[in-house]
């Protein structure tokens, strides 16, 4: 059957890509152009049946060829924020998987790309140089590696070991990076229910169950955890095909949610908002009659309009601790889309995905010394602004409680205090009666001593900016800017030859003689040479969210 499966994926990969791929420097005459083609097709076939961009638009970012230095396909999804990159196999026997040599070459081609070596690699790669750039400067930017190949064998366990040291290394301080292995066998499974195509049918049954009749059917009840890892597992992003946002990778909320999974499962439904399920159409079974207690439901086409977050925890922790997230319930309410009328049912996915949820920085306003703060600034001509809210307008004499947060941290010199401010701020409001809040903000913290601080970081990253500015800039040395501007900002406050004065009523920002432009340079080219030699294989991107290297570079730069 090998051979069968083969000839569907080649038939349904040539449908989708047939002219559509550059194979203009393959020589025609040569007996392996037919192989070299369908692998340059299969290598954007493979990121179109993940992500269900358009197949044209794929098919530009196959940079397959010499110097490509392991990678195949790129392409970056602008919607979902998602980079994609492939390498491809094709294999008409489906017999040899790829080799170690193969996928260290990608997994080496993937660190030179997103740390800016260009120079690695082929004009096809150069030729987009200016938008990866723009990418991978990006902190909000996911990676998806696919190994995309057509034999029915796994991968032996030096290859996957090759791929497990790439992802522990991107992933090192938070999950920015994915890996997604499309086998022959995935691949054909694909065919017939590509995402997008056929619809999600399922029979969900919920427990403590009740009936909305009017103004539109509706259930609600409590569904089991691990039901809903298994959609996860079995549909991935199609499942999420109608909601307006899709998994967000690792978040404070997603944290917070394997969390409790992890410590208390049987308390999930009282600290989770719950999941809302939209279906063409809603049946009850018959079976269990009009008892509350267990219910059946028969859901045509059904999408997660809100809780993708929920889900996809649910599914990725599913992969450690099955026993866990079996004992989770989650509050789940579906509705039948069948009922209502486009607009209405648009409307209900866009305001699900609207209401307002409790950060952990909303807490910060139940602590006196942030309102002592506020009342000492008011004086000084300063709005010293608590609560989040839409209506705040950053200007001269406005601090909000973010700017001031990253402000002290910075100029604590406490670096896994900086990390923990560029791995994810949140954490530093987490508690406000304990370590880390209670380090920043304290009855010693001082409101001059905030607004000087938080003037002169303004300062710091104006200058950053400007540096970042200079032409003369190569892509690796903006990215040092552009995720190490903390630790700069750390080593410029603890350089300071005012530092003890900045307590001071008398002191003044503006009067200060101190060439920020020049100084910041100076920090981020010591930055940049002690990585160079210490680290010269790190990726940027999570260089700076790890507390040791982090910590190692601040006290022997």
């Amino acid at each position: 059957m090998s051979i069968l499966h083969i000839t569907h994926i080649k038939n349904d990969v040539l449908k989708n890509f047939d002219g559509l791929v550059d194979v203009s420097d393959l020589k025609q005459d040569t007996n392996g152009y037919e192989v070299n083609k369908l692998s340059r097709s299969l290598s954007a076939y493979g990121i179109y049946s993940l992500c269900e961009a358009n197949p044209a638009d794929i098919a530009k970012g196959v940079v397959d060829g010499s110097d490509d230095n392991g990678i195949d396909c790129i392409y970056f999804d602008e919607k979902k924020l998602t980079m994609y990159f492939s390498q491809a196999k094709w294999e008409q026997d489906g017999n040899s998987s790829p080799s170690v040599g193969d996928v260290k070459k990608f997994a080496d081609g993937i660190r030179d790309l997103v740390n800016f070596r260009f120079d690695r690699f082929n004009s096809k790669v150069n030729l987009h140089k200016q938008d990866y750039e723009s990418v991978f400067s990006n902190p909000n930017v996911k990676f998806v590696a696919v190994l995309v190949y057509t034999s029915v064998n796994d991968l032996a366990e030096p290859v996957r070991r090759e791929l497990d040291d790439l992802l522990s290394e991107m992933n090192d301080a938070s999950e920015i990076m994915s890996l997604e292995i499309l086998n022959q066998k995935r691949l054909h499974s694909g065919i017939s229910q590509k995402l997008g195509s056929e619809p999600i049918s399922e029979i969900i049954e919920l427990k403590n169950w009740g009936k909305i009749d009017s103004p539109n059917k509706a259930f609600y009840g409590q569904i089991n955890g691990y039901v809903l890892a298994s959609w996860w597992s079995k549909y991935k992003e199609k499942l999420f095909a109608k909601n307006i946002r899709n998994m967000l990778g690792d978040s404070e909320v997603n944290s917070e949610i394997k969390k409790t999974i992890a410590e208390s499962p049987e308390l999930f439904w009282y600290y989770n908002n719950g999941i809302t399920i939209i279906a063409d159409s809603i049946k009850k079974s018959i079976e269990g009659g009009g008892n509350t207690d267990l219910g059946k439901f028969t859901c045509e086409n059904i999408s997660v309009i809100n809780g993708a977050q929920t889900v996809s925890s649910l599914g990725r922790y599913s992969l450690e601790n099955e026993k866990n997230v079996a004992s989770v319930y989650v509050q789940c309410r579906v509705i039948e889309a069948g009922s209502i009328s486009n607009e209405l049912s648009g409307k209900i996915t866009r305001t699900n995905n609207r209401q307002n949820r409790i950060e952990n920085r909303d807490f910060i306003s139940q602590d006196i010394q942030q309102k002592r703060i506020h009342d000492e600034l008011l004086p000084e001509g300063y709005d010293y602004i608590i609560q989040r809210g839409s209506n705040f307008e950053k200007n001269n004499n406005s601090i909000d409680v973010q700017e001031a947060t990253v402000a002290l941290v910075c100029a604590s010199g406490d670096v896994n205090l900086v990390v923990q401010l560029k791995r994810e701020i949140g954490k530093l409001w987490e508690d406000i009666t304990k370590v880390p809040y209670i380090k920043i903000y304290n009855p010693a913290t001082n409101a001059l001593y905030l607004l000087h601080v938080v003037l002169i970081q303004r300062k710091i990253e104006a200058a950053i900016n400007r540096n970042m500015q200079n032409k003369n800039q190569t892509p690796y040395e903006k990215a040092i800017y552009s995720y190490g501007n903390r630790l700069i900002s750390a080593k410029i406050f603890e350089d300071l030859p005012c530092k003890n004065l900045l307590s001071s009523p008398t002191f003044d920002v503006e009067s200060l003689e101190y060439d920020f432009v020049s100084q910041t340079k100076i920090v981020h080219d010591k930055i940049k040479n002690y990585m160079e030699a210490k680290y010269p294989k790190a990726m940027i991107s999570p260089f700076f969210k790890n507390f040791s290297k982090c910590t190692d570079v601040f006290e022997n730069m």
